[in-house]
């Protein structure tokens, strides 16, 4: 998420509002947290959130 918070795409807000979407459960992925950005047609790849891969698509701010 550190890649993400320093890119002017991501929106902290416009995540929030998809992640009230995630109303349905998952077995086995039921504590699993999506993430966001307006630049993703879904959720943001979980190596890009946790910082394993570097997002292609990020601007810094």
């Amino acid at each position: 998420m550190k890649q993400c918070e320093k890119c002017i795409f991501y929106d902290a807000e416009y995540d929030k509002l998809l992640q009230s979407g995630d109303d349905i459960a998952v077995v086995g992925q039921e504590g699993k947290e999506k993430h966001y950005c307006r630049l993703f047609d879904g959720a943001v790849d979980d190596d890009i959130i946790t910082d394993k891969k570097a997002c292609d698509r990020q601007v810094a701010k």
